[in-house]
């Protein structure tokens, strides 16, 4: 196990692309609609776990959540607000270019949200109770922290 995802987002966004300043010569514009998944959590082989015979302790510095996955689903699209030009049409170049934005948006999204707080939190229990029934077994005790605790 290195990828642990311990959270998960499903959402929907718009986008707007515009391209050009000219109308009917060279300007064209679309809006896109799209619904997307984002999965979060932490990488364990980054973890540091120390065992403390002393103090019949193991303790677990897991590292911060970060964005894992970041998928647009593709049969969600729907494209409004569609104008196109005389020197300048919309290609499926733009459609490309405009789902590469709607990932990049989606992710930002993601990152101002509650999600990675959420992975962090997520993750700490998951691997408390994963360790903790093993550790007791042998009389030890775990303790499981996030990197920036």
């Amino acid at each position: 196990m290195q990828d642990l995802t311990t959270a998960k987002e499903n959402d929907y966004g718009f986008e707007k692309f515009s391209e050009g300043k000219i109308a009917h010569v060279n300007k064209k514009k679309f809006t896109m609609f799209y619904s997307y998944e984002i999965r979060a959590g932490v990488d364990l082989a980054k973890a540091d776990i120390k065992v403390h015979d002393d103090t019949r302790t193991i303790s677990i510095i897991l590292p911060k959540a970060t964005l894992q996955s970041v998928s647009v689903d593709p049969d969600s699209l729907r494209f409004f607000d569609s104008e196109s030009s005389l020197f300048n049409g919309n290609e499926v170049t733009d459609t490309a270019e405009a789902l590469k934005h709607a990932k990049k948006s989606a992710a930002d999204k993601a990152s101002k949200s509650k999600l990675l707080q959420e992975a962090d939190k997520q993750a700490k229990q998951i691997v408390e109770k994963a360790y903790s029934p093993i550790a007791k077994a042998d009389g030890y005790k775990v303790q499981v922290q996030l990197a920036s605790e």
